[in-house]
């Protein structure tokens, strides 16, 4: 290519038949919310920053089918696509950045997420683009479009996988990124969405979602951790800086901060919630954290400075299947910290994992009379899933069997995944038909009724539906 002005560029979250959230560490299917896809908005201001001027599609929240798309790319001629592909939906996702290849012939198609970064070379033998953005994708798609620009070869730079002639080049690891390094990147391109579309549920709009800090410090063995294990946190500065940037630009007073643990260091929380408080704004947010980090202190600032939800990996009753999971806390813990939240005026939701290969049925009845006794404000149940690459998979790999086009990862006993999924549905349904529960939501419906309709509706559909043939997810 000669010449930057050349090059086009557009950034696409591909179309699905169910309203998704795709992030890197997960994809979800999502009803009853819209989240923006901040990942794609971060790739769409690096490319800015590169000189470039993207499009930007998110084809999930404008309901855009997959021939739209391949319209709108057959007329735009980008010469480069990012995109990032989901986990259970993955199959789906292929086959949608396949046919946007086939139809529209698109130079340079790249992709980045959970599943791409681990196993790059089988997914070239299923992707029909040349480019893989593993791990955290930023500093290796300024490194791209420098080479593309420059007409220099893009094998050998670090983060990225490329094929070329059937034959596939990865480059050198990329380190994780500093504090310093994500403060250096720019703002996700916010201005580039229809602000209109995202919502959080019972939350207001405009609504949009940040990331304070990337990585997860804590062993639970069957998460998929954003970038990994290792924790970069920008400094509650920085990061309030951007909410009034949000705030001033686009009117945001209501987000949700996407980080896979929210409030892990007591002093950083402290400073994030006084700096958030002295703005003088009304903000209401919501964020996702662990039991252990539930104390009163945390609690109290966190409603001070508006967060008026938390998701919480909650997962079981049961002490043995908690330790099974390294959740580093006891049972006893967990009915405290709900009530700690609860007493800050804070809503709980809570996550639960049901269906391990070590949960017996009283393990599971514990869990179940946990449900009850905590009378949460939602609840999400998922079956035990050793997904690729965490230790769960690697402890009991040879119980699984894992494909990964068309994505497929089941246990070889499949009574193992039948119970699993059918615990989950008979506790969901203990849970949104509970007479208490649809008593205590009355509020949501007067404050939200139109939302509160299409919740019940996607609620209800699932709950309906057989347990063999059930989604995986909800919420």
């Amino acid at each position: 290519m000669n010449g930057m002005s050349r090059m086009r560029a557009l950034v696409l979250n591909l179309p699905h038949t169910c309203r998704i959230y795709r992030c890197y560490r997960c994809s979800i299917n999502s009803p009853g919310f819209c989240l923006p896809p901040l990942e794609l908005l971060y790739a769409a201001a690096v490319l800015r920053e590169s000189g470039l001027q993207p499009q930007f599609v998110d084809a999930v929240a404008e309901g855009l089918p997959l021939i739209k798309v391949v319209e709108m790319v057959r007329k735009w001629a980008p010469d480069l696509v990012v995109s990032i592909m989901g986990f259970e939906h993955l199959t789906e996702d292929v086959d949608a950045a396949n046919a946007i290849i086939e139809q529209t012939g698109v130079p340079h198609y790249a992709v980045m997420g959970y599943l791409p970064t681990q196993f790059p070379n089988d997914m070239f033998r299923h992707f029909r683009g040349d480019l893989i953005l593993r791990n955290e994708p930023e500093q290796t798609l300024r490194a791209l479009v420098g080479a593309l620009l420059e007409d220099r070869p893009v094998e050998g730079i670090a983060g990225l996988a490329v094929r070329r002639n059937g034959q596939v080049a990865l480059g050198p690891a990329r380190p994780r990124m500093k504090a310093s390094e994500l403060e250096a990147l720019p703002r996700p391109a916010r201005d580039l969405l229809n602000m209109r579309l995202y919502r959080e549920p019972f939350l207001g709009t405009p609504f949009a979602s940040f990331q304070a800090g990337r990585g997860c410090p804590f062993r639970c063995i069957y998460c998929t951790k954003t970038y990994g294990e290792g924790y970069a946190i920008r400094s509650p500065a920085h990061v309030v800086a951007e909410i009034e940037d949000a705030r001033e630009r686009f009117g945001v007073r209501h987000f949700r901060f996407i980080d896979d643990t929210f409030a892990v260091s007591l002093p950083w929380t402290r400073e994030f919630c006084g700096r958030l408080i002295s703005t003088g704004q009304q903000y209401r947010w919501v964020c996702l954290t662990r039991i252990d980090l539930m104390d009163d202190e945390r609690m109290r600032l966190l409603r001070r400075a508006g967060c008026r939800r938390l998701f919480v990996g909650i997962e079981s009753g049961s002490q043995k299947v908690l330790d099974h999971y390294r959740k580093g806390y006891k049972a006893d813990d967990i009915p405290k910290a709900v009530n700690t939240a609860r007493r800050h005026g804070i809503e709980v939701v809570g996550y639960f994992v049901v269906g391990s290969p070590v949960e017996e049925e009283s393990d599971y009845l514990q869990t179940a009379d946990l449900i009850t006794r905590l009378r949460l404000d939602m609840v999400s149940v998922y079956p035990m899933t050793p997904y690729p690459a965490t230790s769960s998979h690697l402890n009991s790999a040879e119980q699984v069997d894992f494909v990964l086009y068309p994505y497929s990862l089941t246990y070889r006993n499949r009574r193992v995944s039948n119970v699993g999924a059918k615990r989950a549905r008979d506790l969901m349904k203990r849970s949104y038909l509970s007479p208490l529960f649809l008593l205590s939501r009355a509020k949501w419906v007067i404050r939200y009724p139109a939302y509160s309709v299409t919740a019940v509706r996607a609620i209800a559909s699932w709950l309906l539906t057989g347990w063999r043939r059930k989604r995986k997810t909800l919420l």
